[in-house]
């Protein structure tokens, strides 16, 4: 919720992030759903 309200989700929508993709931001690594 937090990273939507940031305005993360859409910029990595912008990039050209897709369902399954592994994210990286320092020393957090997640897999992308929306």
């Amino acid at each position: 919720r937090t990273i939507k309200r940031k305005g993360v989700v859409d910029a990595l929508e912008n990039m050209g992030i897709n369902d399954g993709d592994t994210v990286k931001v320092h020393d957090f690594e997640f897999e992308y759903f929306r």
